[in-house]
């Protein structure tokens, strides 16, 4: 029992050690994937509910699968669009940018710009001479008129 043998049983416990450190660290990417698809996809057995937060037996069934489906190499995206394929449309918590969906994303932004135009239009038309605010100040009185600004210097 030399330095050989310890050197080997050292070599051998370095080489499990970052084996499990390896698995542990893909476990916990694979367990953030699985919580990323939980957190984007309804469930099909609680209406109005992420998966996440389903408490239904199925939910877990399926949450199961979806982990099992990641440590078997496929993607997120091929997770999705297999339960997208299964379930329907209507499991995206967010409608896609496509068809009728755009709509969701183009109806607030095309409010968005028509509002600000609207206030620089307004801005631009309360800044123009002739404008209400001198119209009135050409309605007040000139003796009231005089009274205010010696109050303001005062």
């Amino acid at each position: 029992m030399g330095f050989r043998f310890y050197g080997v049983l050292i070599a051998i416990c370095l080489v499990v050690s970052t084996t499990q450190l390896v698995f542990a660290q893909s476990d916990a990417a694979s367990d953030q994937t699985a919580h990323q698809i939980y957190s984007t996809v309804m469930s099909p057995f609680c209406p109005g509910r992420l998966l996440n937060d389903c408490p239904s037996p199925d939910a877990a069934e399926l949450k199961h699968r979806i982990r099992e489906q990641l440590a078997s190499g496929e993607s997120s995206d091929q997770i999705i669009k297999a339960l997208v394929t299964k379930y329907g449309d209507k499991l995206r918590a967010a409608p896609g940018f496509s068809g009728f969906g755009a709509a969701a994303y183009l109806v607030p932004a095309i409010f968005v710009l028509f509002g600000i135009g609207a206030i620089v239009f307004w801005l631009r038309r309360a800044r123009q001479p002739g404008s209400e605010a001198e119209q009135i100040n050409d309605d007040v009185d000139p003796s009231v008129a005089e009274e205010i600004e010696r109050i303001i210097r005062d």
